[in-house]
């Protein structure tokens, strides 16, 4: 029921939350970029009691204003604090986040549905009730609006209390929510007001290089593709409309496949989903290293050069600008979104973008400012040698060993510079106990090596051989995991997987089984690398932002600040031990006796930095 007296509205809101501990929150408003000030407030709605209590929804006008010290006082429950607690706090609202019910749904099954509607169906047995436009919010009464709104805070207020029961009597879960995940939102808000600094002149620059790069890969391409079959294109290559002339189309799979396959009679490595022969970027890799020379191959390495500098300008260098505001862009991490526990962004995606020093010397610039990278070294290497206990790679960490070169020198028997790269994609490949074919993709793409299939099998049994311990953690996982079907991190999180149970016999489903079993095997590794990452963040925040710094993104298994230039060395060192000190760990019954260390780099600009130690600061 909205109560249309405002002023009875207001002084009935300040009686509850004088007489209520906790109230439920939500908002309403138009889909913007927050940080340019294109997003408008549409409606503010509060709940208290229970799902028959009472509810109260302001616009944004001069009572929402007079409501700000209740607000500010009260202890909140939301449904996506992300969003509600940052929206709120860039109107000038610094709401207190109690619990969030979005939260403890991830938490309890990372893998079902997280809306309120489900969750409402769920623990509550209501139906759906959204029925408006989004995109279009404005163009409704703000009278429906408002319903809506009270309506989600009535659901967020009543599913509360199951949830909570549910947490509370998982004691692991309760400590992962408590005091990783809570925090953790709070954290993040501040870490996206933060923003990250562009400097637009190095992205403008840089957009015009790869337009130049694209113009040039494209004609290379058009003028050295050789004509189609006419049997297959009786007119030649197909036009792409009406003005054009008949042209080859690099972003075509067909006519790539009828270069390859047709015109040239390569062999087809793998097939699509609906049958076709693959052009993908490892079915071209391949091609090229194996199965062609000369002309062919210097093609096909220009068409891939052609495929990726167009990605990266779609994907990056042209949708970038609309995200900056003020200098910045704002990312939205989403804590509640991958099923390992892993932190992922959008708007825009920081965490994917390219490592390559050319890109990355995009963001920083503020004068007066240090950017600083502190990334833990081999987060998840150093976890899973703990939880295999594998005895080798547990020395090597302990006694500060570089474990690429030390797994060239046992596996390869080579030392070279070269090898250790080799090795460094046998780690990582490995790592989750991956195939020979899989681990030579891997290695492929991720890590520029080329392995033929007898090397991937042989440095394979080499790998386990060597580092024994490994495998046995794999076997007694996957075992686990077909009796069970359920995982545990060491930290408390679980994740359901019933298709580990599927019978082998069941010969089409053996692929969801083996998937299951390799997530299942993943899930504990990523899940407390990630929440290792989260306490320190969650630690160093309040510490640094004393000193006039601020993290400024969480890209993997790193954190990035922007640091004053006096106080460099100061924040280094809070930074560096707080992300070292894994003695919290023990509040979660856990004893890591891996090192857990972290490099600390710092420059102007996030492609430039160096060293802090070598800076002689350390």
């Amino acid at each position: 029921m909205i109560v249309v007296d405002s002023s009875i509205k207001l002084d009935n809101f300040r009686r509850h939350t004088e007489n209520y501990e906790l109230g439920a929150v939500d908002i309403e408003t138009t889909i913007a970029n927050p940080f340019a000030g294109e997003t408008k407030l549409v409606s503010v709605a509060c709940s208290f009691g229970d799902v028959v209590g009472q509810t109260f929804v302001f616009k944004d006008d001069e009572w929402l204003a007079s409501a700000k010290p209740n607000l500010e006082s009260q202890q909140w429950v939301m449904h996506n604090g992300l969003f509600d607690r940052l929206m709120m706090l860039l109107w000038g609202y610094d709401l207190p986040l109690a619990h969030d019910t979005m939260a403890m749904q991830y938490l309890l099954d990372p893998d079902e549905p997280k809306s309120l509607e489900k969750i409402s169906e769920k623990f509550l047995g209501l139906s759906s009730y959204k029925n408006i436009d989004y995109h279009n919010i404005l163009d409704h009464p703000w009278e429906e609006v408002a319903e809506m709104n009270a309506e989600d805070t009535r659901r967020t207020l009543a599913c509360f209390r199951p949830l909570a029961d549910l947490i509370n009597a998982d004691p692991e879960l309760s400590r992962v929510y408590q005091w990783i995940i809570l925090p953790a939102i709070n954290e993040l808000i501040e870490v996206t007001v933060a923003g990250v600094p562009v400097d637009e002149p190095r992205l403008t620059e840089l957009t015009e290089l790869y337009a130049g790069v694209i113009d040039s890969l494209l004609w290379e391409i058009l003028n050295s593709t050789p004509k189609p079959d006419p049997a297959v294109y009786k007119k030649g290559w197909p036009k792409r409309n009406k003005t054009t002339e008949e042209t080859f189309n690099p972003a075509s799979t067909k006519q790539v496949a009828h270069v390859l396959f047709d015109l040239w009679k390569l062999p087809v490595l793998e097939k699509t989903a609906t049958g076709n022969p693959s052009t993908g970027a490892d079915t071209l890799i391949q091609l090229e290293t194996f199965y062609t020379e000369g002309f062919e191959q210097e093609w096909l390495g220009k068409l891939r050069e052609f495929r990726k500098a167009k990605k990266v300008n779609d994907s990056y260098l042209k949708s970038w600008p609309k995200f900056i505001a003020n200098g910045r862009m704002n990312p939205r991490y989403k804590l509640l979104h991958v099923v390992t526990g892993r932190l992922s962004s959008s708007e825009p995606n920081i965490q994917n973008v390219p490592r390559n020093k050319e890109f990355r010397r995009i963001f920083g610039g503020v004068e007066g400012y240090t950017w600083m990278k502190a990334d833990y070294s081999q987060a998840e290497l150093r976890i899973a040698s703990w939880l295999a206990q594998e005895p080798t790679m547990l020395q090597a960490y302990q006694e500060n060993k570089d474990l690429h070169a030390l797994t060239a020198e046992l596996v390869l028997k080579d030392s070279t510079p070269g090898a250790r790269q080799v090795a460094k994609s046998l780690n990582f490949g490995l790592l989750y106990g991956a195939g020979a074919n899989t681990l030579r993709r891997i290695a492929r793409l991720q890590y520029g090596v080329f392995l033929s299939e007898d090397e991937a099998h042989q440095h394979r049994e080499t790998f386990f051989d060597t580092y024994p311990a490994l495998a046995g953690w794999h076997e007694r996982s996957k075992n686990e995991l077909i009796l069970s079907g359920v995982v545990r991190s060491p930290l408390g999180r679980v994740r359901y997987l019933p298709n580990a149970k599927i019978p082998w016999k069941v010969e089409e489903m053996r692929g969801k089984k083996m998937h299951a079993i390799l997530e299942g095997i993943n899930m504990p590794v990523q899940s407390m690398a990630s929440d290792v990452l989260l306490y320190s963040m969650n630690k160093i925040g309040p510490q640094v932002r004393a000193l006039g710094a601020s993290i400024i993104a969480e890209v993997h298994d790193e954190l990035d600040l922007l640091v004053p230039d006096d106080r460099v060395d100061e924040v280094a060192v809070i930074v560096k031990r707080e992300m070292e000190d894994t003695s919290w760990l023990e509040r979660f019954g856990i004893n890591l006796d891996v090192p857990m260390l972290s490099d600390i780099e710092v420059g102007t600009h996030w492609g430039s930095l160096t060293d802090w130690k070598q800076n002689g600061n350390g």
